[in-house]
């Protein structure tokens, strides 16, 4: 953990603003092995997710917009909890089409909060199906 968590400093510790979040999903999904990370805010008017900062399959995705509808990110935001999902992330979520075009099998997300409690946004990871996810975002 110690290993992991240097890691991901050293790998942000210059960087600020936006500039910021694109070297933490880049490090994170780096240091964790996995071929996706995202950060986001969330717009609750419109019950959508805008990227801050989208990894995928080692590049930038610029400029994602996402509804929350039946996706595991609507359960973390409604909740305010972290969300774990192990396994058949898609099964549980079946109205989520993007689980199944990414190959995602599990799922991890963080909430962030603001001073007063309230969900702004949040970092996911996935478990993909296999070394990479299908770039479809």
């Amino acid at each position: 953990m110690d290993r992991l968590l240097k890691s991901i400093m050293e790998g942000t510790a210059g960087e600020t603003g936006e500039d910021f979040f694109a070297a933490l999903v880049k490090n994170l999904a780096q240091t964790i092995d996995v071929s996706a990370a995202w950060v986001t805010e969330y717009v609750a008017e419109y019950r959508r997710l805008r990227s801050l900062a989208f990894w995928l399959n080692g590049e930038l995705v610029p400029d994602v917009d996402i509804s929350v509808e039946g996706s595991p990110c609507e359960v973390l935001l409604e909740k305010g909890q972290v969300l774990w999902v192990a396994e058949k992330v898609s099964s549980e979520f079946p109205d989520d089409p993007d689980l199944k075009k990414l190959g995602m099998i599990g799922y991890m997300g963080i909430p962030f909060k603001d001073a007063d409690g309230v969900v702004v946004g949040h970092l996911s990871v996935p478990r993909p199906f296999g070394d990479t996810l299908v770039p479809s975002v």
